[in-house]
């Protein structure tokens, strides 16, 4: 034909496979997904075919093997015709997932009972037909494919099976054993799909592998069947990108989600391509869609009437978006509300209940919350539900930075069940009781925030942001600001040291625009709170007359704690201005008193520090210094490491100005430990100031400048 000897060097099966493929125009990553092999395999394989037929590229590859009549006498790509199956043929192309083939795989040759399970939408049959595909050559007798979802009784699954089997129930034997009868001396594998409809079927399997020893069975479920022998593998979402991060395009094509969303599109619209101009819209689709196969292709097929950026906008309910599947799907594939529903209708009625219960949460449950918020009226014990619903892929769990357990949904099946509550009834008093959870919640914490378990309640509280904020929300669109101004007073230390400055204020005024509705207690100790972040940012003049209202209102109402506070800002505000500073140590003194009297050991070491402030400023260092190891002491005692970071660091200020750098260096870096492990930005970013002054004085003014450059920025962020 044109002068190539091709028998000297016959391709191989696979290198026929990949060649047929290269003909058809598939790139190496979608050939690669095709064969189930890595992509840099494909480029080996090119390299072989490119060799054995002398040319050096895929053009010159597929026109020569053309003349050659390789690719008309080769097989198409497919499993070998000698092989039994049942395998539904897939319509579509299957888009990523070599992890999770691999792992199944490698899973699959230890285990006979392996279930695949994961939340609605996630992929789990695909995943399984796909595995199945890659190995049927392990099994001589077969693999077969069993669809569960049209049956709802779990005693008409053996009657299934045995029927795709051609297997005849005989009367003087009952239908099991004939089934066993069948397999028990073949090597088969049988995926039994969408078994959580008919779970309590879980103990046929289980006889069936205990008689059939060369039996092996795939399950794809959204509960696993909790028999002895059973391997589960949790089937996860898609890889996508973080919206709030931007990325290279390259880079964003590879996210598995993204490739997924474009391949649909293009489906739909042929002309649709992943630019810089759409990119980061169909990133926040994927996102927004947690990464669920079924809901990303749902959006997909409105590509024909929706762009990326305006599908955006319509995401704001993804349940009603995302419908319109093709109709040759299961109905409960064709929208995603319809796969949601086909879980929901699973649970039994207390099941029902606390999912809805629980979506008046948001960012993540604690245990505690859960029993205190949603307990009420279920028959159900709250582990045990949770337990359930855990299962049954409807909830997912991670360690909070606190170290408990926090329970979450994905934002899909959230927005569902947050209808559900919607409709149910229930949702003003849930509401109310998350809110008087949290305010109480906030207000132990301050209770124990400078004490022993300050780390804790730093974690728990950081944990607990999403939550804060929403019940913040609801009291303040709802008139409850006696509740909201006392959730985000309690919150006072933690704003400050956390650096959540400008947000905090935006609640603060939200609430004080309605202070006739608040008691004089909460709107005395939200005006220090204002006047504490107002010394934060540095506006003096309005943390003063803050301090000044809250000192009045404190007075009249002979609440010395507040009043207490209100004469430690007004120090604190007036410790700048040269001429007032033996009016703020007055202060400073009425505060430590009030405090003493109180026994408030965190205000009295608070008082304690503004004084050896205000000594410090007039010169005297030794005094000032002999006051930071007394508040240092205090510090310790207590447990505050928040104020044993501050007292470290102004004790570092005491010794630079006496020119003794290497102990100042040193203080710096015992406060910066202490504030870094508690991820104080705040208290940081004004030690990495601090640092650089002995540093700079020691010779080193190009470190000491990149030190004062990163506490600007980290204040800046902070809008302090």
């Amino acid at each position: 034909m044109d002068g190539v000897d091709y028998s000297l060097e016959p391709l191989t099966e696979r290198e026929v496979d990949v060649l047929r493929l290269l003909a058809e125009g598939l790139s190496n990553r979608e050939i690669a997904q095709r064969l189930v092999i890595a992509p840099e395999t494909v480029k080996w394989y090119n390299k072989q075919i490119y060799s054995k037929l002398n040319v050096h590229s895929r053009e010159q590859a597929v026109a020569r093997s053309r003349l050659a009549g390789l690719l008309a006498t080769q097989p198409a790509v497919s499993e070998p015709a000698d092989l039994n199956h049942n395998l539904p043929t897939q319509i579509t192309s299957f888009v990523g997932r070599q992890r999770e083939i691999a792992a199944v795989k490698q899973l699959l040759l230890t285990s006979r009972l392996l279930t695949l399970r994961g939340p609605p939408g996630t992929g789990k049959t695909r995943l399984a037909v796909q595995v199945a595909r890659h190995i049927l050559d392990l099994y001589q007798d077969g693999v077969f494919f069993f669809d569960l979802a049209p049956i709802n009784d779990p005693q008409l699954v053996l009657s299934a099976i045995a029927q795709e089997f051609d297997l005849k129930e005989a009367q003087s034997q009952p239908l099991i054993d004939t089934l066993i009868h069948h397999l028990v001396d073949k090597q088969m594998l049988v995926i039994l799909d969408n078994f959580e409809q008919v779970i309590e079927a879980a103990s046929l399997v289980s006889d069936l592998l205990t008689a059939c020893p060369g039996l092996k069975i795939l399950v794809t479920s959204r509960e696993p069947l909790r028999v002895y022998g059973e391997q589960e593998y949790p089937v996860p979402p898609l890889a996508v990108p973080d919206p709030s991060r931007p990325e290279p395009l390259q880079k964003l094509s590879q996210y598995e989600a993204v490739e997924l969303f474009s391949q649909r599109a293009r489906a739909v619209k042929p002309d649709f391509t992943l630019t810089e101009g759409n990119a980061s819209s169909v990133s926040e689709i994927c996102a927004r869609l947690d990464g669920l196969p079924l809901a990303i292709e749902l959006a997909a097929a409105r590509s024909k009437l929706l762009s990326p950026e305006n599908m955006c906008v319509h995401l704001v309910s993804r349940l009603k978006t995302l419908t319109g599947g093709a109709r040759d799907l299961p109905l409960r594939q064709q929208t995603l509300r319809a796969a949601i529903d086909w879980s929901y209708e699973l649970l039994d009625e207390d099941e029902q209940r606390l999912i809805k219960r629980l979506s008046v949460f948001q960012g993540g449950r604690t245990l505690d919350a859960v029993e205190t918020i949603c307990g009420s009226d279920l028959s159900l014990p709250i582990l045990d539900g949770l337990e359930s619903l855990l299962n049954k892929n409807l909830l997912y769990s991670e360690g909070g930075k606190s170290g408990e357990t926090r329970f979450f949904m994905l934002e899909t099946i959230h927005e569902y069940a947050r209808e559900k509550l919607t409709h149910c009834g229930e949702a003003d008093d849930l509401r109310k009781r998350h809110a008087l959870y949290f305010v109480a919640l906030a207000e132990r914490a301050e209770v124990e925030f400078n004490g022993i378990r300050q780390a804790y309640w730093y974690a728990h509280l950081t944990d607990e942001l999403d939550n804060v904020r929403t019940v913040l929300n609801w009291a303040l669109d709802n008139e409850n600001f006696e509740l909201g101004g006392r959730l985000v007073a309690a919150l006072r230390e933690f704003w400050y040291t956390k650096g959540i400055l400008s947000e905090s204020a935006i609640w603060i005024e939200r609430a004080l625009e309605n202070e006739g509705h608040i008691s004089p207690a909460v709107r005395a100790k939200m005006l220090n709170t204002s006047s504490r972040l107002a010394f934060a940012s540095g506006d003096h003049t309005e943390g003063e007359r803050l301090a000044r209202l809250a000192l009045s209102i404190a007075q009249d109402t002979n609440d010395q704690e507040n009043c207490a506070w209100a004469y430690l800002l007004l120090s604190a505000h007036l410790m700048f201005s040269d001429d007032r500073i033996k009016e703020a140590i007055t202060y400073a003194e009425e505060c430590l008193n009030l405090f003493q009297g109180l026994d408030h050991k965190f205000g009295i070491a608070f008082a304690l520090n503004m004084l050896g402030e205000l000594a410090r400023l007039e010169g005297d260092y030794p005094h000032a210094g002999r006051i930071y190891e007394e508040c240092l002491g205090l510090s310790k005692e207590t447990g505050d490491k928040l104020r044993e970071a501050i007292s470290l660091g102004n004790l570092s200020f005491v010794a630079y100005h006496q020119n003794d750098y290497d102990l100042a260096i040193e203080y710096c870096k015992r406060a910066l430990a202490i504030s870094s492990s508690l991820q104080m930005r705040y208290v940081s970013a004004i030690i990495l100031a601090m640092i650089a002054g002995p540093i700079g004085a020691e010779g080193s003014p190009a470190q000491a400048a990149r030190l004062l450059a990163a506490s600007e920025a980290q204040l800046e962020t902070m809008g302090a």
